[in-house]
């Protein structure tokens, strides 16, 4: 399996986001870095099949992302950087709603997914009486329900303390296995602690990407 981005560019009005995007990335976890503006979230929209960029190709396990849009939806699982859940819901109808529009037959894994992440004790109570982090937990829930073979994280962390950040990666090491898990982040020791491949944007360009361990060898001082 491998996902494969060729020339990838992409522009709003004369704002460029990405140039010259080209990268060939295996199994694993991969930290994407950068500093704001940096194309992070363009990168991982169109990655996602949410955004149509402007130049370039991507492919996935060897196929085409412009041909097989159904399938490659089927194989993903993607956390946005804001998510508004209907407030009068529960972590567990969305869970199970969402998992009826997969086709998901393999029973517990809304329940699974609840307990990993710490949710068990809220999942029956609306989004409207819940914090931040718990609809955060909610919405990485919602990305590996199905265990998609790619999962797309936008700032996988935001707003989440220390314990449900513990949480998080424990289920991502135990779902790495065969599947490709790329996330953003503004923290260093996520990266260093959980990660064994990073890419670094910087104004749209790619400036590192390789083993974490040698990130700063690379780009000595460089600050996350």
């Amino acid at each position: 399996m491998e996902l494969r981005i060729q020339g990838l560019s992409k522009s709003y009005g004369s704002q460029v986001a990405l140039r010259d995007v080209t990268l060939e990335l295996m199994p694993g976890t991969v930290a994407l870095l950068g500093p704001n503006g940096s194309g992070k979230t363009t990168l991982l929209r169109c990655l996602a099949s949410l955004l149509k960029p402007d130049n370039g190709g991507l492919w996935f396990n060897g196929l085409p992302y412009t041909q097989n849009f159904p399938w490659l939806r089927g194989q993903l699982g993607y956390v946005p950087q804001e998510l508004d859940f209907p407030h009068n819901l529960t972590p567990r109808q969305l869970l199970e709603y969402l998992g009826t529009l997969k086709n998901i037959s393999e029973s517990g894994q809304v329940d699974y997914l609840l307990s990993a992440l710490g949710l068990k004790s809220v999942a029956d109570r609306p989004f409207g009486r819940l914090s931040g982090g718990q609809i955060r937990l909610t919405g990485i829930a919602q990305a590996f329900l199905g265990k998609p073979s790619l999962l797309l994280l936008d700032e996988l962390t935001r707003g989440l303390d220390v314990e449900e950040r513990e949480r998080v990666f424990a289920l991502a090491r135990k779902s790495s296995s065969g599947r490709l898990i790329v996330f953003s982040t503004h923290d260093p020791p996520d990266v260093e602690r959980f990660t064994e491949q990073a890419i670094v944007l910087q104004q749209g360009r790619v400036i590192f990407s390789g083993k974490t361990e040698d990130l700063h060898h690379h780009i000595p001082g460089y600050h996350f």
